[in-house]
């Protein structure tokens, strides 16, 4: 008799551990994807080993559907390594534990949805979670800890979200983040901002509206690979190349950049091979200073574009590569090189307030 009881307190006690605490699907539609086929379930309350018809499978995939937020316990207890989609639902929160007991789950998309809310370690402790993708969402704040005790992630996206400033403390226990992505409204990179993720060999920040970038912005990053900086709004790349010892490409195409000085180029040769300078307002004397460095250091430089020589600003003194103090007056011409686009070259003379004519050749 007591042997019954305690078996049958034992079975309720696993038959409430597979419940929903809080139910987030309502007859949602569910991919299921095995290595050879497909599979459907309309499925209500949260996503479980208990609740899916289907016991083996690779991928599981909830878009294109309604869906407020991703409560407690939406995708909890499944054993399986597998890959978690959820594209296109117009989530907008995402709660603490909505991901639990996942042990397997190495990939999580859930691009194209509304989310601008996530709770502190609502990915906490996905012990296999390589890559994280949360493009085109409506974040514009992160909280603290918000992909915390990720051992094993390597990749993390916010393309085109609304987030202006970066902050390493949205990170804990992430020993081997390789490779950052982030795209859309990021305005300025303050000294150090990612000293707390060593490990770091790729940073994608094309696409923002950069201004700024302090002279230790990359401190600690030994292992940095590739600084990615294209199409922002720089004037000036003067940072300290010595913080990033290894790094090899650099992209600077697209901004407001005309002046590159001595001690820039002399803390750049040390490691560079590859560098794209492309559609820059260049100085034509600058521009000629660059690809006499590279070539003195063996160092690729991609200055044209679909076999069309770039063009350049050409000054009254135009031999002399000096720096140009008058940002305003750059960003208007660099509105000429834009419309470029890197197709086919034009000639366009204009005036400077102070008379000095300049064109472009």
């Amino acid at each position: 008799m007591i042997l019954s009881l305690l078996f049958l307190l034992l079975s309720v006690r696993t038959f409430l551990s597979h419940q929903c605490s809080q139910t987030t699907f309502h007859d949602v539609y569910v991919s299921i994807y095995t290595q050879n086929s497909v599979n459907y379930q309309n499925l209500s309350g949260c996503i479980s080993s208990r609740t899916l018809k289907y016991q083996t499978f690779t991928r599981i995939e909830v878009s294109n559907q309604v869906i407020s937020s991703l409560n407690k316990d939406a995708v909890s207890n499944i054993p399986n390594r597998f890959n978690l989609v959820f594209n296109n639902n117009s989530i907008s929160k995402i709660k603490k534990k909505a991901f639990f007991n996942l042990p397997g789950l190495r990939i999580l998309r859930l691009n194209y949805n509304h989310i601008n809310w996530i709770k502190s370690n609502a990915f906490d402790s996905l012990p296999s979670l390589l890559f994280i993708h949360l493009e085109q969402n409506h974040l514009e704040m992160l909280l603290q800890n918000t992909f915390a005790n990720l051992p094993n992630l390597t990749h993390i996206s916010l393309d085109n979200n609304k987030l202006e400033v970066f902050k390493q403390d949205w990170f804990y226990n992430t020993p081997v983040l390789k490779c950052f992505y982030k795209r859309h409204a990021i305005t300025s990179i303050p000294k150090a901002s990612f000293i707390t993720l060593p490990s770091l060999y790729a940073i994608y920040l094309k696409r923002n509206k950069i201004l700024f970038i302090n002279n230790n912005a990359f401190l600690g990053l030994e292992n940095l690979i590739k600084l990615h900086l294209g199409k922002n709004r720089l004037v000036s790349i003067e940072f300290d190349f010595k913080t990033v010892p290894n790094l090899s490409f650099l992209g600077i195409q697209r901004n407001l950049l005309n002046y590159v000085s001595d001690d820039c180029l002399n803390g750049m040769q040390h490691s560079l091979t590859l560098i794209w300078i492309h559609l820059n307002p260049w100085q034509c004397a600058c521009l000629e200073k660059l690809l006499q460095w590279g070539m003195n250091h063996n160092i690729t430089i991609s200055w044209q574009c679909k076999n069309t020589d770039l063009s350049c600003i050409v000054t009254e003194n135009a031999d002399l590569c000096v720096e140009t103090v008058n940002k305003t007056f750059i960003a208007e011409k660099q509105k000429h090189f834009t419309v470029l686009e890197c197709v086919q070259k034009h000639k366009v003379e204009f005036e400077d307030r102070s008379g000095v004519v300049f064109g472009f050749v």
